[in-house]
């Protein structure tokens, strides 16, 4: 959805940043993720996932695909 290239993004990619996304693309990757991942962000813990790292644990702790292996 960011149109970046998988090499140039790492667990410590800030999507502002170094992935040049704006409000719409996180937004729109938030909803991909709950989508996905069949879990809830919301809007204000959206606003405070801020790498690829944050967002990879936030799926492993509150997915309940992830949980159930």
């Amino acid at each position: 959805q960011l149109n970046v290239p998988l090499r140039d993004v790492s667990l410590d990619a800030r999507f502002d940043e170094e992935l040049g996304a704006d409000s719409l693309d996180l937004s729109a990757l938030i909803i991909t993720v709950e989508r996905v991942y069949e879990l809830r962000i919301g809007v204000e813990r959206g606003r405070e996932l801020r790498c690829v790292r944050e967002v990879a644990a936030f799926i492993v702790a509150n997915s309940p695909l992830v949980q159930a292996g």
